[in-house]
């Protein structure tokens, strides 16, 4: 949603667009509240007691086949407004060839579209440091050896954000950032992984730069919003995303 959510609100043609994507961004946020609900409502299925018909773990697998729609929605409105040829279901699984053709169409847009391209590489990092993080924690806490995976992904991730090395990998010529996904998708198999609530709120921020940046989009230029709706901090009366707090909410202090 970090990565869709910008591309498609900066692609977005018209002030009404806008809007739409607004709505299915604060959509998506309510499905993602509802999920976090519903792994929290009787986490022990052997022991849930509900008094009424309440979302809840019986729930989980129809509200993340909702919130899989509303991805799939977002991604939809980014094939139509970039003119892809991916299909809507690689994008909205994320499948990493589709997103990496996604952000080179993207660099070939307009200066604007390049924050979602900027917001990619950003989600890698939040991702490579939360598997690292969980993999590392993890085999410390069992008392065992930390694997290889764990161990290169965390050289990598040091190598760029602390030694200051370049960003290209002088050997291969290949991207460092590139690299460490492909390190942090090795990493991810040895043990559990989660991003944790702070990298999480991380994700969401990406999300409320572009959603202010489009506020004003919505009631300018050609077709304007009788409206203009929010998914970010924008602060005007009446317009900050209740979904969006929502959500927040269920990710803790």
């Amino acid at each position: 949603m970090a990565i869709l959510g910008p591309v498609t609100l900066e692609t977005s043609a018209n002030g009404t667009d806008t809007r739409n994507t607004i709505s299915q961004i604060n959509s998506s946020y309510a499905a993602l509240s509802d999920l976090y609900a519903a792994e929290k409502a009787c986490a022990d299925p052997l022991a849930c007691q509900l008094s009424q018909p309440a979302n809840s773990v019986y729930s989980f697998e129809t509200v993340s086949y909702d919130v899989q729609k509303r991805y799939y929605r977002l991604a939809k409105t980014l094939v139509v407004n970039l003119d892809l040829e991916e299909t809507v279901s690689d994008i909205a699984n994320l499948d990493l060839a589709a997103l990496l053709k996604l952000v080179e169409r993207a660099r070939e847009m307009v200066p604007a579209v390049r924050r979602g391209a900027a917001t990619y590489r950003d989600a890698i990092f939040i991702y490579a440091t939360g598997v690292s993080e969980s993999c590392t924690v993890s085999y410390t806490a069992a008392g065992k050896e930390i694997p290889d995976a764990c161990r290169n992904l965390e050289t990598a991730l040091t190598d760029l954000y602390k030694t200051g090395r370049p960003y290209t990998l002088p050997e291969t010529g290949e991207r460092r950032l590139r690299k460490i996904l492909a390190l942090a998708q090795e990493a991810a198999t040895k043990s559990a992984w989660e991003l944790g609530d702070d990298r999480r709120r991380a994700l969401v921020f990406h999300l409320d730069k572009a959603c202010d940046v489009a506020f004003e989009l919505q009631t300018v230029g050609d077709d304007p919003a009788g409206q203009a709706d929010a998914c970010g901090q924008t602060a005007k009366p009446g317009a900050v995303s209740k979904a969006r707090g929502e959500l927040l909410g269920q990710f803790g202090s």
